[in-house]
């Protein structure tokens, strides 16, 4: 079995046994699943590469007590993401990622009259991308992210906007070359 078929699997078997039985009576009341979109730009944060990404994402936005039956802070969320896109320099290569993210909204200190609710997120996942630097050994890498970021309104429109000062890319030590790639990412997003 490969890496990527492994790491499938456990997503898939962290997935399946995370969600409710289909039998099963729900006492609690969840917040609504949510689904969006989103658009970022990305940029490496090391002196010695200079790569810009273009990425595009589809994702679906749980309440974390919905898919983990555990114990969590009342304002968490879970969220997987479905990234694909390009880089736009120094060449044109595809960059594709699945990433599970764990996003916890701020409790409301008076936010919610702004129209904003602040959070902090973070997750992995799992990226290949169409390119190798010097180094890299795999284009199948493990993506870390950690981030803040915001939900507003606009026209009555739902938004978000978040910054990722942590999205890397490295094979995790899979291969015996591990160099990693750190980007800055900002990304705006909308929900459905």
């Amino acid at each position: 079995m490969t890496f990527f078929h492994r790491c499938l699997f456990i997503a898939v078997s962290l997935a399946v046994l995370g969600t409710p039985c289909l039998g099963e009576e729900e006492e609690t009341q969840y917040d609504p699943t949510r689904y969006g979109v989103m658009l970022s730009v990305s940029n490496t944060s090391t002196m010695d590469e200079d790569i810009d990404l273009l990425r595009a994402s589809l994702f679906v936005s749980f309440d974390y007590d919905k898919i983990w039956r555990h114990w969590a802070p009342e304002n968490l969320r879970w969220k997987l993401e479905f990234t694909t896109g390009m880089t736009t320099s120094p060449f044109s290569r595809n960059v594709t990622s699945l990433v599970m993210i764990a996003q916890y909204y701020f409790p409301d200190e008076g936010w919610t009259k702004y129209k904003i609710r602040p959070f902090v997120e973070g997750g992995v996942g799992l990226a290949y991308a169409d390119f190798q630097i010097e180094g890299q050994g795999s284009r199948w890498m493990g993506n870390p992210q950690l981030g803040v970021g915001s939900d507003f309104v606009v026209f009555d429109q739902d938004l978000f906007l978040t910054l990722r000062f942590y999205d890397h890319f490295s094979n995790a030590g899979v291969d015996d070359e591990n160099r990693g790639l750190n980007f800055i990412t900002a990304s705006l997003g909308y929900y459905f």
